[in-house]
This record gives C-alpha cells, sequence and structure tokens, in this order.
C-alpha cells in the first residue's frame, strides 16, 4: 500500500488515500479533507511525480551550486546573494515539505554541491577535466 509504481493512474491514487483515511479513522485519527485547492495540487503532483526520488536531491544541488557560484563575489549585491542563499533554503526545505525527499537527500544534494564547487575552484580539476574531454574528444572522432 505505500509504494506507488510509476506510471499510475489518479484514480489508483485516491483509492490508496482512500485506504489510508479508512485506516486511521479506524485509529482514531482525525479526517484528512480530499477537498481543496492546496489538497488537490499535491494530490497532482503525487500523480504526476511519485515520492521515489533517489538520493542526492539534484533541486537542492543545482539550487546551492546557483548560490555557492555567487556568494562572497566581489561585484554581485549583497541582496542578490541574500536572494540566492534563501532561494536555495526554500527550494531544499519544499523537497521535505512535500515528501519528495528525506532529509539525508537534502544534506547529500548541499554537500554534494559544497564539494563540486570547492574542487571546481582549482585550476588542477580544471586541466584535468580538460584533459578528459580531449581523450573522448579523439576517441570520438575516430569512430
Amino acid at each position: 500500500d505505500d509504494y506507488i509504481t510509476k506510471p499510475f493512474s489518479l484514480a489508483v491514487l485516491r483509492a490508496r488515500v482512500n485506504v489510508q483515511l479508512r485506516r486511521s479513522a479506524a485509529l482514531g485519527s482525525e479526517a484528512v479533507e480530499l477537498e481543496g485547492f492546496w489538497n488537490q495540487m499535491m494530490i497532482f503532483l503525487y500523480s504526476a511525480d511519485a515520492a521515489d526520488n533517489l538520493f542526492p536531491s539534484i533541486h537542492c544541488l543545482e539550487s546551492w551550486l546557483c548560490f555557492a557560484g555567487i556568494r562572497n563575489r566581489r561585484g554581485t549585491s549583497l541582496r542578490l546573494q541574500a536572494f540566492s542563499g534563501v532561494a536555495a533554503v526554500l527550494i531544499c526545505a519544499s523537497t521535505l515539505l512535500t515528501k519528495q525527499h528525506v532529509l539525508i537527500d537534502v544534506i547529500g544534494g548541499v554537500a554534494l554541491a559544497e564539494l563540486c564547487f570547492y574542487l571546481g575552484k582549482g585550476k588542477q580539476a580544471l586541466n584535468i577535466y580538460g584533459k578528459c574531454m580531449d581523450k573522448i574528444n579523439t576517441k570520438v572522432l575516430r569512430l
């Protein structure tokens, strides 16, 4: 009952939600209202993108990389840096609040972004990347 495979229909989702509601009602829990704009939006979200995403959260990784790219950069306004930081935190929070990821996915995405940003700042990383791309291009052009 807990796992929904992709693709699935909205009818299957509603049936599973109704089963969970009946179980919670049998246990004496409050019934969850299925009506309302935001409840319908969450039902749509889960029907379009089931909560079975993997580690790390790419949303968190990309938003944090954008923030890392402009934080402490000369010539970038503090307002833009603050906005980017707040946006990155809110994106990370939204993946948790919509139950698309768990906390370790968010932590992993931010940590990987910081690691990539740190490694990418060095000139050696750029040289290694360039050499790898040259080898790949040479092999591809031989085909």
